[in-house]
């Protein structure tokens, strides 16, 4: 299964109603996430403004130009395009944490 943050919403309004009716806690683990530092999103907006996806200038803030032109970039290459930048989507990029 792959991750976006609507299904982590999904599972977790499932979950507590599964546990409001008395079912165990889940036995998976939420998969891990990379830290954004300034530095990787200033990365980031680099490469996409590169591939031609127009983030503006890139100031390391993740903000509504950045997502869009990631969730783009995501689309194109068949990622799950919610704009937040995965481990999948810097690799298709280049870019090494």
């Amino acid at each position: 299964m792959r991750w976006n943050r609507s299904e982590f919403y999904a599972i977790a309004v499932g979950h507590l109603a599964d546990r409001i009716n008395g079912a165990p806690a889940l036995s998976r683990t939420v998969p891990k996430q990379p830290r954004l530092s300034r530095d990787i999103v200033k990365q980031l907006q680099i490469k996409l403004n590169e591939q031609g996806f127009d983030v503006g200038k890139a100031d390391g803030i993740l903000g509504r130009n950045s997502v869009l032109g990631l969730q783009g970039f995501q689309k194109k290459h068949g990622l799950i395009a919610d704009g937040f930048p995965d481990t999948k989507t810097f690799d298709k990029l280049g870019i090494k944490l």
